[in-house]
């Protein structure tokens, strides 16, 4: 083989292997998963599926009503309840500057009471705005998703934990 056949066969096998890489990428590209119209259309699709979630907060019937016994049971564990939607009733007990304008806490039970409230939690808002209008010794009506257990330090400056709620829909019943 002369010169000039070897450098046209090198040539050709470097002209293949291009050929081949290009190919491979376009096939890549062709099935590939996303794309930029892909990903822009995902984020469109997440802040929908948010916006949703946001606006079925607001939906009253998305909250179970519980009797005191049924409380009781998901006060008991909180963890395990973490997401569930359910009503509340009861008296805000701290609501100032030590709990700030997006936390306050409240004694709760299943349904209204006259005869006070047992259950100790903190309420934790994504928009202090449903509270404006709350002060301590309001009997409220909370509309909420539970969140757990948090610890925290009390008046006395004793360590303690409490179930943590989020409120949607803060309603007073009866202003102090």
């Amino acid at each position: 083989m002369d010169k000039q056949q070897w450098s046209r066969s090198v040539l050709l096998v470097c002209g293949a292997v291009v050929a081949v890489m290009v190919l491979i990428g376009l096939v890549v590209s062709f099935f590939s998963p996303s794309s930029p119209d892909d990903s822009a259309g995902a984020a469109a699709s997440d802040s929908s599926a948010a916006a949703a979630v946001d606006q079925s907060r607001l939906d009253r019937s998305s909250y179970a009503n519980l009797d005191d016994r049924s409380l009781s049971m998901v006060l008991r564990d909180p963890e395990a309840e973490k997401g569930r939607r359910v009503v509340l009733y009861g008296e805000v007990t701290q609501f100032d500057t030590i709990t700030g304008p997006e936390l306050f806490m409240a004694q709760v039970a299943g349904a209204p009471s006259d005869a006070g409230y047992t259950n100790s939690i903190l309420v934790r808002l994504r928009d202090a705005a449903v509270a404006r209008d709350v002060v301590e010794d309001d009997l409220v009506t909370l509309y909420v998703e539970l969140d757990g257990v948090q610890s925290y330090e009390n008046r006395l400056g004793q360590e303690t934990q409490a179930a943590v709620v989020w409120a949607n829909i803060v309603e007073v019943t009866s202003p102090r």
